[in-house]
């Protein structure tokens, strides 16, 4: 069975498309994760990192978020950045918080502790969340950063390893929702940079990375999410287990932020335009429920 590929946004209970800033995966909704996703403007730029925006601003907007969608408060919360190297950064959360949040350099979070929310913030990223249960039925919960250099790194592949192997989850016990990113029609990479930096593995990418011209210049035309779900699918995930926002301008992050008013934040939008603006960052968390 192919994953269940969302074409449209699908909102929270009680928001307005266009108006309101929280949509869900079904999928996880179904197995009972608690989680939020939060879409652009709306919701307002969720990282400190970017636009002119305060520490304390960015964490009044958080702590009101994680709270209009039942999730546990920002003081229980754990939120990953991205490493200052690039190895694929798995860690493992086994204590709670009493104060926080506390944020670890990583592209992986997992956890078995319930009411523990973890946090991605990402802009074009695809962002992962995901659940599987264990042999003995222990629930464990996940949130992994999967933009292009994460891909390239094997990221997705090291956070499969780590279920199958510390935690003894089979492929058919995982469940995984992918957050909304850019798609391959906006998301490229001049010819000329890949032959000066590599940043990507050619032969490792395949179909996924896609020889195109651009006003007289040759690119790379990278389908991030395709080589997502070709990787799952090469693990074993069944593709009924697995659901995401792409493939699709409706979901495309580029496309929402093109729209005036925009309805997404994109950091290629941004750049490409020089709207600073129309950057910003999402906020991806989940939990697992109280038993």
């Amino acid at each position: 069975m192919t994953p269940h590929i969302l074409s449209e946004l699908v909102f929270a209970p009680n928001q307005t498309p266009g108006k309101e800033d929280t949509i869900i995966l079904p999928l996880l909704k179904s197995q009972g994760i608690v989680h939020a996703i939060s879409i652009g403007p709306a919701s307002q730029n969720m990282s400190e990192f970017h636009l002119d925006t305060t520490r304390e601003e960015i964490t009044s907007r958080q702590e009101k978020f994680l709270a209009k969608n039942n999730l546990a408060p920002l003081s229980q919360s754990f939120i990953s950045i991205k490493p200052t190297n690039t190895l694929p950064h798995i860690v493992d959360i086994a204590s709670p918080l009493s104060t926080g949040p506390t944020i670890i350099e990583a592209e992986g979070l997992f956890t078995t502790l319930p009411d523990t929310p973890l946090i991605h913030r990402p802009a074009d990223c695809p962002t992962a969340i995901i659940k599987a249960v264990t042999g003995s039925a222990e629930r464990v919960l996940g949130i992994v950063h999967l933009g292009r250099p994460q891909i390239n790194d094997r990221v997705l592949e090291a956070a499969l390893e780590h279920l199958f192997k510390h935690y003894q989850v089979k492929p058919e016990n995982i469940y995984i929702g992918i957050a909304p990113s850019i798609g391959p029609k906006y998301y490229f990479i001049k010819a000329r940079d890949q032959l000066e930096k590599n940043f990507l593995d050619l032969a490792y990418w395949g179909k996924f990375a896609t020889d195109d011209e651009l006003d007289g210049e040759k690119i790379i035309k990278v389908d991030v999410l395709g080589k997502i779900l070709s990787i799952l699918k090469n693990q074993g995930i069944p593709g009924s287990n697995i659901e995401a926002y792409g493939h699709a301008e409706a979901v495309d992050t580029y496309t929402l932020a093109a729209k005036n008013p925009p309805e997404a934040f994109s950091y290629r939008y941004s750049t490409v335009t020089n709207q600073p603006k129309r950057n910003g960052r999402i906020l991806v968390a989940a939990q697992l429920p109280l038993k």
